[in-house]
C-alpha cells in the first residue's frame, strides 16, 4: 500500500531523492527504492535516517538491522533472478 511520498537517502552514495512510500510486506517499514544516481537498493526513508545511523554505529539499531536484512534479501533475489535469466538465454540459444 502506498502511504504517500517521502524523501529517501542512499546509504551508498548519500543521494537524496523523492519517491513513493510503499509499505514493505504489510509492516510499518518502507520498501527500499533503487537510487537514481548509483542504482543501489540500499536506501532508507529520510524521516528515520538520523536515528538509524546513530544507533547503527553503536550496534544497537534494531530498525537499521531490519533494513539490512531487507537489503540482503532483495540483493539475493536479484542475483537469483539474473542467474535464472542467464539460464533461460542459454536454453533459448541451444534451441535455435
Amino acid at each position: 500500500m502506498i502511504k504517500g511520498y517521502t524523501t529517501f537517502l542512499c546509504t551508498n552514495c548519500r543521494n537524496k531523492f523523492k519517491g513513493p512510500d510503499i509499505e514493505f510486506g504489510a509492516t510499518v517499514y518502507s520498501s527500499p527504492l533503487r537510487c537514481e544516481c548509483c542504482g543501489s537498493i540500499r536506501t532508507l526513508p529520510l524521516k528515520n535516517v538520523p536515528l538509524f545511523l546513530f544507533f547503527s554505529f553503536f550496534g544497537i539499531g534494531k530498525e537499521y538491522r531490519v533494513y539490512e536484512n531487507i537489503w540482503k534479501g532483495m540483493e539475493e533475489n536479484e542475483r537469483k533472478n539474473r542467474k535464472d535469466q542467464d539460464f533461460t538465454k542459454i536454453d533459448l540459444d541451444k534451441n535455435i
